[in-house]
Parts: structure tokens; C-alpha cells; sequence
């Protein structure tokens, strides 16, 4: 009895990238170390010199972090559209390996209000949000400024 073997070539079709930030936001630690393919454009919301190129994005969907280090960095109200893949960061998934092309300026979207409690548990990170108190302290610190809040009731 002969047996015959058939080689087995198994093609996998590409990734299609992720396109809103929501969706990298809702991958869990395991998926985002995959590094998923990532293509999503929206509206530069923070970013600071003293960051290393590094910068927040929020699309209609959400905010997320870039973790990029090209100089020169996008200046708020930049649209770009930017690449990458998906990484773990540390309160939320984030773009990793990523390149970003203004695509030109834009509004930043409105801040979501929320309390000062929601805000320190870093489920807001990478949203553009405010918040409402009374100053109770304030004190610079290199290029930024330090506040304590108190909530008004």
C-alpha cells in the first residue's frame, strides 16, 4: 500500500486595520500585544514638547494615545491621519510603530464634562474631558501646572 502526501499551502489574507479609536480601546491586553493593524484619522487633542512626539488623537469614536517619537510633534487641532499597530499601554490600548500625515486643521471636539472621581480612575485616559471645582492648590512644575481640585457640590 502506497501512500501519497499532499503538500498543504495555507495563504492568511491581510489584517484589514482598525479605523475607529473606539475599537482599540475595547481590545483586551492579550489582543492589543498582536499588533493589529491600525489606520484611523482625527484631530490632534493634546501634545506637549516635553512628550518626545508622543500625543493623544481623538477621532468621532474616541481618544487614544500615540506613542510616537517623530519630531517635530502635531500641535492640537492638527487632523491627521495616522498608522501603527495596536500595543498595551498603560490604562488603555495605544497606536505603537506609528507614522502620522497632517491632513490639516481641525476644532477640538467638545470636552466631555465629567467629575473629578471619574476622572482620577483613568478611565477617561486619551478623552478630551473637563472637569468643575474650586483651584485649591496650584504650583508649576517644569512646563505644567500642577492642580488640586475640590469638587463643588
Amino acid at each position: 500500500m502506497a501512500s501519497l502526501f499532499f503538500p498543504l499551502v495555507v495563504s492568511a489574507a491581510p489584517l484589514l486595520p482598525i479605523t475607529q479609536a473606539q475599537q482599540i480601546l475595547t481590545l483586551s491586553e492579550n489582543q492589543s500585544q498582536q499588533h493589529l493593524p491600525i489606520q484611523i484619522q482625527g484631530v490632534v487633542t493634546a501634545a506637549d514638547p516635553s512628550w518626545n512626539g508622543q500625543f493623544f488623537v481623538q477621532d468621532p469614536s474616541a481618544g487614544v494615545f500615540v506613542d510616537s517619537r517623530i519630531q517635530p510633534i502635531p500641535s492640537p487641532g492638527t487632523l491627521v491621519r495616522v498608522t501603527g499597530v495596536t500595543e498595551p499601554g498603560a490604562f488603555a490600548p495605544i497606536v505603537g510603530q506609528p507614522r502620522w500625515k497632517a491632513m490639516g486643521s481641525s476644532p477640538l471636539p467638545p470636552a466631555k464634562s465629567v467629575s473629578i472621581e471619574q476622572l482620577v480612575t483613568g478611565s477617561e485616559d486619551g478623552q478630551r474631558v473637563q472637569v468643575q471645582g474650586w483651584v485649591h492648590s496650584a504650583r508649576k512644575e517644569a512646563n505644567q501646572w500642577i492642580l488640586a481640585l475640590v469638587e463643588v457640590s
